[in-house]
């Protein structure tokens, strides 16, 4: 599976937020089928899987752990722009 990377803002109180560099798969999904003919062979489709595989502050590259509300997020962001990392134009709104 390709590796992909996006960013994540990290409040840091009165300072500016710390940029994070996320680096994740995304693994499976389908895209739905059987969107002529009768309702019972209509699938929907199922979302890819969310995998992190690591963080890192992005201006000095130290690693960093993501908490359970930061990985939320993260994979949040990521599965509202599929389109970005997967090649294709978009992916339907039924999951």
């Amino acid at each position: 599976m390709p590796t992909h990377t996006t960013y994540y803002q990290r409040p840091n109180g009165d300072e500016p937020d710390i940029e994070i560099e996320v680096d994740f798969e995304l693994i499976g999904g389908s895209d739905p089928s059987g969107l002529s003919g009768p309702p019972e062979h209509y699938d929907p489709g199922e979302a890819p899987e969310f995998v992190l595989i690591g963080a890192a502050i992005k201006s000095t590259g130290e690693e960093v752990d993501l908490s359970a509300a930061e990985q939320d997020a993260v994979e949040a962001d990521v599965m509202d722009r599929l389109g970005d990392f997967d090649g294709r134009d978009d992916y339907p709104e039924d999951y």
